[in-house]
C-alpha cells in the first residue's frame, strides 16, 4: 500500500511497503505546514494548499498514479521485486535510479593473520628480516595455540604473560628483545593502516642486555692472512679480511673491485641495507687479495658458510684466548668460558675495524664516516674491546702502519 507522510521539517514523503523489511521512501520534495496535513487520509486538508506554485495534492496523486503504473508494469513483465519496483518507480517519476546493494562488512584480520601477511609481504619484496619476523611467530602461535585475536588483545596483560612465555621456553633476554622489536613493529603497521585504535603496544618495554662481543686485534686479523690455504678457506678468508680492513657489512663484501678505487686509493661505496654511502681508504692487503683474483672477487660464499668456516680457521690461526660469556636466558644469569675463534662470526670483521681504528686513536665521527653509522650509538655497539689489553695495546696499534 502506498501512502504520505510529513517528517518533522515538513517534507512529504512518498512510502510503500513491500515487505515488513523493505519500503520505498522517496521525498517529493514538498513542504506543508502540520496545520494543512490530514494525516488520516495522507494528503493535504485543501486542494488548493499550494507549495513554490506546485498544488500539493495534484503532485501527490501523479505520485500515487505512477506508484501503480510501475507496479502494473513489473506484475505483467514478470519481474516484480522489490529492486525491480523501485527502480521502475523512480524512473517513470523521472528521479535517478540508484542502485543500493548490501554491503558486507569486511571481516576483521585477527593480529596472527595480519603478521602472517607481513611476513609474506617482506618475503616478496626480499627484506631480509622476514625470517626473524618468522621466528616471533612460531612463539606467537605456540602461545595463543591456534586462536587468532584482535589487535585489542596485544595489550598489557598479554605483554606480561607473553614476556614469562619466552623466558619459560629458555629464551635469552636479547632474543625476547628481538621478539617484542617484531611485535612493535607488527602492531604499528596495522595502526597507520587503521586496522585497530589500540595503542597499549607502544608501552612494550624492551630490555636489552649487552652482549659480550669481540673483536679480532690487527695482530690476529695478520694471522688469518698469513695462513697459507687454498679452495674455499682461501676465499672465505679473503672475504673476512676484506671486512676486516674496510668495515663493510657481508651484504657488501662482494662489492669491492679494483674498478671502484681511485688513484688515491678511496673507495665509495652505498650501503644495500641503509642507503648510506662509505668513504673507505683501501687498505693494501685488500688491494693485494683483490689482484689475487684479478681485480674482483670470486662468487661470495653464504654467510653460515662464512661463519662456520671462519671458526675453524681462527683455531688453525690459533686464536685462543678464553672469552668471560655472560647471558640471561631462561631468567637466569649464565656464565661460561669460550676460547675466541669459536666466537667469530661475519660480524666479527666489521666490529673489528671500528674498534681497531678507535684503539689507535681515531675520532669516532671519523671512524663513523667510513661505517656509515648515522648516531654514535648505534656506532658504540661495535666498540667492544676489554679495558685491560686496550690498556696495554693503545699505543702500539697502528692500523696502517702496514700500508
Amino acid at each position: 500500500m502506498a501512502t504520505f507522510n510529513v517528517n518533522n521539517n515538513g517534507v512529504i514523503y512518498f512510502y510503500h511497503w513491500y515487505s515488513p523489511s523493505q519500503k520505498i521512501k522517496i521525498s517529493t520534495k514538498l513542504k506543508i505546514d502540520e496545520k494543512k496535513w490530514n494525516k488520516k487520509k495522507g494528503m493535504a486538508k485543501s486542494n488548493k494548499v499550494k507549495y513554490n506554485g506546485k498544488t500539493i495534492n495534484a503532485v501527490l496523486t501523479k505520485y500515487e498514479e505512477t506508484f501503480y503504473n510501475a507496479l502494473i508494469y513489473c506484475e505483467q513483465n514478470d519481474c516484480l521485486t522489490f529492486e525491480n519496483l523501485r527502480k521502475k518507480y523512480r524512473e517513470l517519476l523521472g528521479l535517478p535510479v540508484i542502485n543500493k546493494r548490501k554491503t558486507r562488512k569486511k571481516a576483521k584480520i585477527g593480529f596472527v593473520s595480519y603478521y602472517k601477511q607481513v611476513i609474506s609481504e617482506y618475503r616478496e619484496k626480499n627484506i631480509k628480516s622476514w625470517k626473524n619476523l618468522r621466528v616471533t611467530l612460531k612463539y606467537i602461535e605456540m602461545y595463543f595455540n591456534g586462536k587468532d585475536p584482535s589487535f585489542e588483545a596485544i595489550d598489557s596483560s598479554f605483554y606480561i604473560k607473553f614476556d614469562n612465555f619466552l623466558v619459560k621456553h629458555n629464551q635469552s633476554k636479547n632474543t625476547i628483545d628481538k621478539h617484542w622489536k617484531h611485535i612493535k613493529t607488527v602492531m604499528n603497521r596495522a595502526f597507520k593502516l587503521k586496522l585497530h585504535s589500540s595503542t597499549e603496544y607502544t608501552q612494550f618495554k624492551r630490555h636489552k642486555e649487552k652482549s659480550d662481543t669481540i673483536f679480532l686485534t690487527i695482530d690476529e686479523i695478520d694471522k688469518l692472512y698469513k695462513l697459507e690455504i687454498d679452495g674455499m678457506d682461501e676465499i672465505v678468508r679473503d672475504y673476512f679480511l676484506i671486512g676486516c680492513y674496510t668495515g663493510l657489512r657481508y651484504s657488501d663484501w662482494d662489492r669491492i673491485n679494483l674498478g671502484i678505487i681511485n688513484k688515491d686509493g678511496i673507495a665509495v661505496i652505498r650501503s644495500t641495507k641503509t642507503g648510506e654511502t662509505s668513504t673507505i681508504p683501501i687498505h693494501s692487503k685488500v688491494i693485494a687479495i683483490l689482484k689475487k683474483y684479478n681485480g674482483a672477487m670470486p662468487k661470495k660464499p653464504t654467510s653460515v658458510t662464512i661463519n662456520k668456516t671462519i671458526k675453524r680457521l681462527g683455531k688453525i690461526a690459533n686464536i685462543v684466548e678464553k672469552i668471560n660469556i655472560r647471558i640471561t636466558k631462561g631468567g637466569k644469569v649464565i656464565e661460561t668460558q669460550k676460547e675466541k675463534y669459536k666466537l667469530i662470526s661475519s660480524h666479527t670483521a666489521r666490529r673489528s675495524f671500528a674498534t681497531n681504528l678507535v684503539l689507535e686513536g681515531k675520532q669516532p665521527n671519523i671512524v663513523m664516516k667510513i661505517t656509515g653509522h648515522k648516531s654514535l650509538t648505534s656506532f658504540e655497539k661495535y666498540i667492544r674491546f676489554d679495558e685491560l689489553e686496550a690498556s696495554k695495546k693503545l699505543k702500539n696499534l697502528n692500523f696502517f702502519s702496514q700500508q
